[in-house]
């Protein structure tokens, strides 16, 4: 049997049966579009403006992290080589997971930073 008594409002239910619900406005539900950003919403619409890395400023990194070497750099973030081109190609958008990760490891001096990749797998 349920401790549960029958005249108690679940938690989050309105108290007394005469209380109101808002309605939801048709307005504010996200529609699904089923696009590759479904569901996302842009900065601009947040009331800011997010900063995002480009293909080219990626390259760069990749240049200056891995030595160039795009599979390196994969090994690194723990992604596919593949999953580098399409960032670099423009295809898909950079994770801001990557992005962190780049600008954490452009502020680490070149000798640990070296170490760090090598722990990471990347170099054998």
């Amino acid at each position: 049997m349920s401790d549960i008594h029958q005249d108690e409002p679940l938690h989050g239910e309105a108290t007394s049966p005469t209380a109101q619900r808002t309605p939801i406005r048709r307005d504010t539900v996200k529609r699904s579009g089923g696009g590759r950003n479904a569901g996302r919403t842009s900065a601009a619409k947040r009331g800011g403006r997010a900063w995002t890395m480009t293909p080219a400023e990626l390259r760069a990194a990749i240049a200056a992290l891995a030595g160039g070497n795009q599979c390196r750099f994969a090994r690194v973030c723990g992604v596919h080589d593949r999953t580098v081109r399409r960032w670099l190609a423009g295809d898909e958008p950079i994770p801001k997971a990557v992005q962190v990760l780049i600008l954490a490891l452009t502020m680490v001096p070149e000798p640990e930073r070296s170490a760090l990749v090598r722990e990471a797998g990347a170099i054998e």
